[in-house]
């Protein structure tokens, strides 16, 4: 992987170019997984591409930059009336050598945000082959489901493959409250779900964690929880322990992150522990710049202590307000 920050945008009619070249290296690299050819790619000329992007916010193409264009994904609104609720995904592609990465998970991200700034959107549909599984995994993370298939869709030198049609509903209202008794068997499936440290059950149980224990702390005062809910979905939570001053855990779904879920789940246990007037508030995060977590806490003030905590998680500690 090359080195420097990785940064996420729309492109711009200068990085036309750079993206023909990507585009074509995919579509040669994987023609079953692309519904285009390089002899009738919409985007097969820089021009075509900057006629394509002036038409924008509602055609964008968004790309990773690292030392160069390492990755692209495009987002277009559907232009008839009564379909322009909804937005399709399409042309996702991440260079050899980049992937393993999470280019493709940071490139659909954006792409999501992008969908929920468009007033009218509630929809995002794409269409992804059988000849690319680990992009079906990828969408399916993010919370997309296939609606139907398609036999023999795309035909290549003798080889046929099938294509999957996958949608998710986007601006689904979300509510904050209390961590009950009931939720505690659904938090656990979060918990495993999450797009990075996710934890099984059979792995919590051998930490000493099961719905049990948790269960038990609640009902004892020791622990306090909150959940984030979409309609009668849980998506994200947070626990805290009074005693310690610490936050446990905090999780959020893959397909709800972005929207200020766990920043909210958070800022409701730090408020909590601190009315206990703890010797500290801190927590376990890794110490990997290249997580998400490890940005997420900083940005909200969170420092090292210097330490590691019992599972070799980095400690951070939030500091008192005025310090």
């Amino acid at each position: 992987m090359a080195g420097g920050a990785r940064v996420i945008r729309q492109l711009r009619e200068a990085d036309a170019e750079s993206y023909v070249e990507l585009r074509r290296q995919g579509l040669l690299e994987a023609p079953l997984a692309f519904g285009a050819s390089p002899e009738d790619d919409m985007a097969a000329s820089a021009e075509a591409v900057r006629d394509r992007l002036r038409q924008g916010p509602e055609w964008v193409i968004l790309g990773a930059f690292q030392d160069g264009l390492i990755g692209a994904v495009g987002l277009m609104r559907d232009r008839a009336v009564k379909a322009s609720h909804k937005a399709h995904i399409w042309g996702m592609y991440v260079a050899q050598g980049q992937r393993g990465h999470g280019v493709g998970a940071e490139l659909l991200r954006a792409a999501l945000q992008h969908a929920r700034a468009v007033p009218g959107v509630s929809w995002v549909h794409l269409a992804v082959t059988s000849a690319a599984p680990q992009a079906r995994r990828l969408y399916e993370r993010a919370g997309f489901e296939v609606w139907g298939t398609e036999p023999e869709a795309l035909r290549h030198e003798g080889r046929a493959v099938v294509e999957y049609h996958m949608a998710l509903p986007l601006g689904q209202d979300v509510s904050f409250r209390d961590l009950r008794a009931e939720d505690i068997e659904e938090i656990f499936d979060v918990r495993g779900a999450t797009r990075e440290n996710a934890i099984s059950r059979e792995r919590l149980a051998a930490l000493g964690i099961t719905p049990a224990s948790v269960a038990e702390n609640l009902a004892a005062g020791a622990t306090r929880g909150w959940v984030c809910s979409a309609g009668s979905r849980i998506v994200g939570f947070c626990i805290g322990e009074s005693a310690t001053g610490e936050v446990l855990v905090l999780a959020v779904l893959p397909q709800f992150e972005g929207r200020g879920i766990g920043k909210t789940l958070l800022s409701l246990e730090v408020n909590w522990l601190r009315s206990f007037k703890p010797t500290r508030i801190w927590l376990g995060a890794s110490s990997d710049p290249g997580t998400r977590s490890h940005g997420f806490y900083r940005a909200l003030g969170w420092r090292p202590a210097g330490l590691k905590d019992t599972h070799g998680d980095e400690i951070l500690v939030l500091p008192s307000p005025g310090e």
